[in-house]
């Protein structure tokens, strides 16, 4: 949970990657590469995987997603030119996608601007 801990630091919360475009619109702003992206949608303490910004619960995912209730936690990671949805430990290791929000894991990010400096260890787990 450092993820959503530096995202909520930042006065963002972890991304909602909910529909086909938002996936799409994410592309853009990562490295393409090999790594996996944790992102908010998780059943932590849930029966169900909801998204940590408003708590709805997951509409979309793609094709070939691989999600397990008792992973708690989902990340994102491409595979040729699709992307795909797979669960894990939370605990695990990952980058991370932040985004700006009203609202994160119940408390509101409207009272302040997003920060624009990024420590260097931060910058090495952040997709900005």
């Amino acid at each position: 949970f450092s993820a959503l801990t530096i995202c909520k630091s930042l006065h963002m919360c972890l991304a909602d990657l909910n529909t086909e475009v938002t996936l799409f619109q994410m592309k853009s702003k990562i490295n393409q590469d090999d790594h996996e992206y944790w992102f908010g949608l998780n059943a932590h303490d849930k029966p169900t995987y909801r998204y940590v910004s408003n708590n709805k619960s997951i509409e979309y995912s793609p094709h070939n997603s691989k999600l397990v209730n008792n992973e708690g936690c989902v990340y994102v990671k491409q595979q040729n030119d699709f992307f795909k949805f797979e669960s894990a430990k939370c605990r695990e290791h990952r980058r991370f996608i932040c985004t700006k929000t009203d609202e994160c894991d119940g408390v509101s990010m409207k009272h302040g601007n997003s920060k624009c400096v990024i420590t260097a260890e931060e910058r090495d787990l952040v997709a900005y």
